[in-house]
């Protein structure tokens, strides 16, 4: 047995414990990490401590020891572990210690008990400060368990920690009962089980994650060891999962003797009991349909398999009804089906699942059952599980039902379910030879891939011929509609030039007007190339005559549409748009999921509230992530990276680019983009000017290349002169900048121009000119930036503070300066309020901090932040659970963590505290 020992000096008095427990190391552990924290402190002080961490095979005791004692700075650390092989042995264990502590002399079989027991005692004092764990303490020999826990029991004043790992389904011991503290291991929550599954399996699709949640029950072995059992194409939803799910290797193993050891009628009896929660009442019925009795599920009860004394069965091991399923033979798998499927027949969703799997059942009667489940999925939002529905119902019939699989296609979409929404399109497309229909499916094909791989299709200019093709026909609407979809796809993969381009041919190859998703597409791209006029119809009234129950499809522009309204700072417009989408009363979609939260991240950003922004670019990054919608993930990530950099958290911004380079499965040129910029923003912010021009030069070839305007999307232009400003090249950049003057005119932008005269101002402070030129040029800019951004207003002020300061005009730049810092106390942007200061300090001006504004909302968790933001926007529990994609208990939960942490005596106040949430 291998005995790590590490140093921390036995008996060493000057040794400390610095409460160094990371909370994160072990995904859903943080109260169990914090309490290993309290008791490791305790022991420090002198105040000898024991634990007894409890737990099913597999819940992580193991995993959760190792975090412990590599967290144990300041302790020597002795881990020991009980072994079947060796629980007959005596004192083998206590011979583990011995050897660990620099004491391996032998023990025997008659050694004295109350000897061996005071001699461990003393040396483990004498070791101290010490930490010791004994892990599988069920299967130490009896006579070293015994020693220990007379050893750790008289352990008082002693710098030392005594830690017990014990499993719990059946084979825990006497001894053990009423040592120290009992710190029992659950199963973990979804949230945590799907974190740590995303951590095994990060390239997993979002319903097969949600299948092998639901399957583990929270036993974190048996999520660390199914993917490994799994082909990478069943993970990532290209093929179907499995009818039985596996446990993993060593789980799979665990309760095979118990199982095999019962009777048949016993366990055809736990087998009945195995699929869905029975109540109590009904066990009899059920049973009866087996021919079997309540008395029958004794021998698996006396064997420790089931519990029969509550309401419903329960479990000694989450893994125990797998386990059970997987042992049954086929024939007493479909029977047991067959009682399920007559017993639920009331639930329209139980009865489908278990009649499916009955041999030999008229195909028919199952495909009616399988569309009767899946279209009350979809009426209690269940758009996921009804796509999956309808696609068996469809299988059913050879070939394959079109019109059960177009449903099945809808349903995903909805959903955000894209791979497996892809998967069937493609399949639909490859059947049928009308010209007319495959247009209809490469529309939706095109969005799908939008919203999976943030890319158009990749047969995008056939489907664009086929399109242009049909406007002369009859099929006109149909190409119509296919050429809008290619055009809003495009401009999702930020192809703007060919969006455009896509939007000018359809305008020529029509007889009439263009529709309103038609005008809309065609203005975003217009705006985002720099298009004459461009933004009339953004502008416009469009929201008063838009039909709004089309984003149900989740095939709109709406979405970009907003966007660029937030862009163009039309924030009171843009929310508009959300309020009507909400309004209109549809099943939530992963499409409006994105557009409202999209919306509020972006207006919180440039309204200043940026944790509000930070909460809701999170929330955001883990909705899509969690339904598939991968698509828009980094577009989102980016803009949260540069929000990050502009708070001078650099590094924090450095790891999201990296984490959305990793997590998307298509990186394009423009993504290059972004992160060129981001990048470019967080090394200005950080005074690397020569690494900031660097980026930010890279981001504008691409600009050129690609036909985009130089835009004051995320400042990109302006950035890249400031840089090379404080590098004495602006110069090289004028025609640069004329440009950007044009650009802010064709799109009648107004930051835009506050932000070109703030460049011009820092090029009049490098010429001979009158300083007072530069004075005008960067006083406009603050009074026009002062209406629009807080933070470009801020840093306006800096700069102008800093040209002041090197004419030797201190008291004029401290009037600027101490505006700026201020504002970027405000906003939480650490590192320009600390070059702020440091101007100030060369103007002579001494001050205290100013401190930077207390949020409320920066106390919640993003999951908090996204129930309250619901609840504050008047949704009740059942409708956040909706919007959210959660269960009503989660909010529940949070919602009343929510209450305790800001200190409200409930949901009528927070309103108040959150504002509006749109």
């Amino acid at each position: 047995m291998d005995t790590p020992s590490y140093p921390g000096g036995a008996g060493d008095a000057t040794a400390q414990y610095d409460g160094g427990m990371d909370g994160r190391a072990l995904v859903g552990r943080e109260r169990e990490l914090q309490l290993a924290s309290l008791v490791l402190g305790e022991a420090m002080g002198g105040e000898a401590q024991a634990v007894v961490v409890r737990g099913p095979a597999g819940i992580g005791k193991s995993a959760y020891l190792r975090v412990v004692a590599a967290s144990a700075n300041g302790f020597r650390v002795v881990r020991i572990a009980g072994h079947p092989a060796e629980s007959e042995i005596p004192y083998a264990g206590v011979a583990q210690v011995r050897t660990a502590l620099g004491e391996p002399d032998p023990l025997t079989a008659t050694a004295d008990p109350l000897a061996t027991a005071t001699a461990l005692l003393r040396l483990i004092a004498a070791s101290a400060p010490l930490l010791l764990i004994v892990d599988d303490a069920q299967w130490l020999d009896p006579a070293s368990r015994r020693a220990l826990v007379f050893a750790t029991r008289r352990l008082d004043a002693d710098a030392v920690c005594v830690i017990f790992g014990e499993r719990t389904d059946g084979e825990e011991t006497a001894e053990l009962a009423g040592l120290g503290r009992a710190l029992d291991l659950t199963p973990l929550s979804d949230d945590a089980a799907t974190e740590l599954l995303r951590r095994v399996a990060p390239d997993a699709a979002a319903l097969v994650v949600r299948r092998l949640v639901a399957h583990a029950a929270g036993v974190p072995l048996t999520l660390t060891e199914i993917p490994v059992d799994l082909a990478p194409a069943q993970l990532s939803g290209a093929a179907p999962l499995p009818r039985e799910l596996p446990l993993g290797g060593q789980l799979g193993r665990l309760f095979d003797r118990r199982i095999g050891a019962l009777s048949d009628i016993a366990r055809l009896a736990l087998l009945a009991l195995c699929f869905d929660p029975v109540p109590r009442s009904e066990w009899g019925r059920l049973l009866a349909r087996l021919d079997v009795s309540p008395s029958d599920t004794d021998p698996a009860e006396r064997a420790g398999l089931i519990d029969l004394t509550g309401e419903t069965q329960a479990f000694a091991h989450p893994s125990i009804p797998a386990a059970v399923r997987r042992a049954a033979r086929r024939t007493e798998v479909a029977t047991v089906h067959a009682a399920l499927a007559a017993h639920f027949a009331p639930d329209p969703l139980r009865h489908a699942f278990h009649l499916r799997r009955v041999d030999d059942q008229d195909p028919a009667v199952v495909r009616r059952a399988l569309v009767a489940a899946a279209e009350h999925a979809a009426s209690r939002d269940g758009l996921a599980e009804a796509g999956d529905l309808f696609e068996q119902a469809a299988r059913l019939a050879d070939p394959p039902d079109g019109e059960l699989l177009r449903r099945a296609v809808d349903a995903c979409t909805r959903a955000g379910a894209g791979p497996a929404a892809e998967r069937l399109l493609i399949e639909l497309a490859e059947r049928t030879p009308d010209a007319t229909d495959r247009a209809r499916l490469g529309a939706a094909r095109a969005y799908v891939s939008m919203w999976t791989r943030a890319v158009p299709p990749p047969d995008t200019a056939e489907l664009l011929s086929l399109g242009l093709g049909l406007l002369p026909g009859p099929a006109q609407e149909e190409g119509r509609r296919l050429v809008t979809a290619l055009a809003t796809t495009s401009f999702g993969a930020a192809r703007y030039r060919d969006a455009h381009e896509m939007c000018r041919q359809l305008d020529a190859g029509l007889t009439g007007a263009l529709s309103l998703d038609e005008s809309l597409i065609a203005d975003v791209a217009a705006v985002m190339v720099g298009a004459a006029s461009a933004g009339q119809v953004l502008r416009g009234d469009w929201p008063d005559r838009y039909p709004w129950q089309r984003m149900a499809t989740g095939m709109t522009p709406v979405p970009f549409a907003a966007f660029v309204l937030v862009w163009l700072g039309e924030l009171d417009h843009a929310e508009d748009v959300v309020r009507r989408h909400t309004a209109a009363g549809s099943a939530p979609t992963a499409e409006g999921t994105y557009l409202s939260g999209t919306v509020a991240a972006l207006v919180a950003r440039a309204r200043g509230e940026w944790d509000r922004a930070d909460h809701e670019f999170e929330a955001l990054e883990r909705f899509v992530i969690e339904t598939d919608s991968i698509g828009p993930y980094p577009f989102i990530a980016l803009h949260h990276a540069h929000l990050l950099a502009s708070r001078g958290q650099g590094a924090a911004s450095d790891d999201l680019r990296e984490r959305a380079r990793r997590r998307t499965p298509v990186w394009t040129q423009m993504m290059d983009h972004l992160s060129h910029r981001v990048a470019g923003h967080a090394r200005l912010i950080e005074r690397d000017f020569a690494a900031a021009a660097t980026h930010l030069a890279a981001s504008s070839a691409i600009e050129q290349q690609v036909g985009l305007v130089p835009s004051g999307y995320l400042t990109a232009f302006t950035d890249r002169y400031e840089a090379a400003w404080h590098l004495g090249t602006s110069s090289e950049l004028a025609e640069d900048l004329n440009r950007y003057e044009r650009a802010a005119e064709a799109v009648d932008h107004d930051e835009m121009r506050a932000l070109a005269l703030r460049c011009r101002a820092l090029e009049a402070s490098h010429r001979s000119a009158p300083r007072a030129r530069a004075d005008t040029l960067f006083a406009e800019a603050v009074e026009r930036l002062d209406d629009v951004s807080a933070f470009e207003a801020a840093r306006t002020r800096l700069l102008w503070g800093q040209v002041l300061r090197r004419a030797k005009r201190k008291a004029d730049a401290v009037a600027q300066l101490a505006q700026a810092e201020i504002a970027f106390a405000q906003l939480g942007c650490s590192m320009l309020r600390e070059t702020t200061r440091g101007e100030l300090a060369a103007c002579g001006r001494r001050q205290a901090a100013v401190g930077a504004a207390g949020s409320l909302v920066a106390q919640l968790t993003p999951r908090e932040f996204e129930v309250a933001r619901e609840v504050a926007a008047g949704a009740s529990n059942a409708d956040a659970a909706r919007r959210l994609f959660i269960s009503e208990r989660t909010v529940e939960f949070h919602l009343s963590r929510v209450f305790r942490k800001l200190q409200l005596a409930g949901r009528g106040e927070l309103a108040g505290v959150l504002g509006d949430p749109t």
